[in-house]
C-alpha cells in the first residue's frame, strides 16, 4: 500500500500531537510534584525553627540554673523563670506544626 504525501504528513502530524500531549501531561505530573514537595519543605523548616527555638529555651533554662546552682543567689533563676514558659510555649507550637501536616 503507497501512501500519498497528504496521508504521510497528516500521519507525521498526528503522531508529533500525540507526543506533544504526553510530554505536556508528564510536564504537568512533574510540576504538581513539585509544588508539593515545596510545600513538604516549608512545613519541615517552620517545625525545624520551632524545635530549634524550643531548644534555644532549653539551653537558656539549663545555664540559669546551672549559675543558681554554682551560685546559690536567686538573681540566677530569673532567666529560668522566662524560659520554662517560651520552651513550653515553642513546644506545643512545634506540636501543633506536627499535627498540622499528618493528623
Amino acid at each position: 500500500m503507497k501512501w500519498s504525501i497528504e496521508k504521510k504528513t497528516a500521519a507525521g502530524l498526528g503522531l508529533a500531537g500525540l507526543i506533544l500531549l504526553f510530554v505536556a501531561g508528564l510536564s504537568y505530573r512533574s510540576g504538581r510534584r513539585f509544588i508539593e514537595a515545596s510545600q513538604l519543605v516549608a512545613h519541615t523548616h517552620a517545625v525545624l525553627a520551632e524545635l530549634e527555638a524550643t531548644l534555644s529555651g532549653v539551653a537558656d533554662a539549663q545555664t540559669a540554673a546551672r549559675g543558681f546552682i554554682i551560685t546559690g543567689q536567686d538573681a540566677f533563676l530569673e532567666p529560668y523563670g522566662t524560659a520554662a514558659p517560651e520552651v513550653r510555649a515553642h513546644l506545643s507550637a512545634a506540636c501543633q506544626c506536627w499535627r498540622m501536616r499528618w493528623p
